[in-house]
């Protein structure tokens, strides 16, 4: 005779769920050094609802191709004056290249460790060698501003 054993098991393999609403982080933006602006006034840049931000995808592929561009030379880095902060604008400038080079955006990763704030990495691929080029947005004033981008 066959006799069934029912025991009790730990569930070892899930995984707790992050749940948002029981969180104590907030989003505070990345301070522009140039601004000069005090943390108690409502002049500075405000955080946008991500409601309200345009779609992550699309525009960190047009932000990615343009800096691209500038890098290689072949657009103005005025051009994205709008949608980054000083540092990441003076970085476009001073790696804009006089001669363009031939370099294509490989695979690229969008991870998005708070609501107001994406990281993203892309590959950079040339004649030579690969490059990774880094950058971190963040969502004030209706839309994505590039506070961080290197390539390394």
């Amino acid at each position: 005779m066959t006799q069934l054993i029912v025991q009790e098991t730990l569930d070892l393999f899930d995984k707790p769920r992050f749940q948002p609403h029981l969180s104590s982080l907030s989003f505070k933006p990345t301070q522009d050094e140039d601004a000069y602006v005090e943390d108690e006034y409502e002049f500075g840049r405000q955080i946008t609802p991500y409601e309200r931000l345009p779609e992550p995808r699309e525009w960190v592929d047009r932000f990615v191709h343009a800096a691209l561009e500038i890098l290689n030379g072949k657009r103005a880095p005025m051009q994205l004056s709008r949608w980054c902060n000083r540092r990441v604008f003076a970085y476009l400038t001073e790696n804009a290249r006089v001669r363009p080079a031939t370099i294509r955006v490989g695979r690229k990763r969008i991870c998005q460790p708070f609501d107001q704030i994406l990281e993203v990495t892309a590959m950079l691929h040339g004649n030579d060698r690969s490059r990774v080029l880094v950058a971190r947005f963040e969502g004030l004033d209706g839309r994505w501003l590039c506070v961080e981008l290197y390539s390394i």
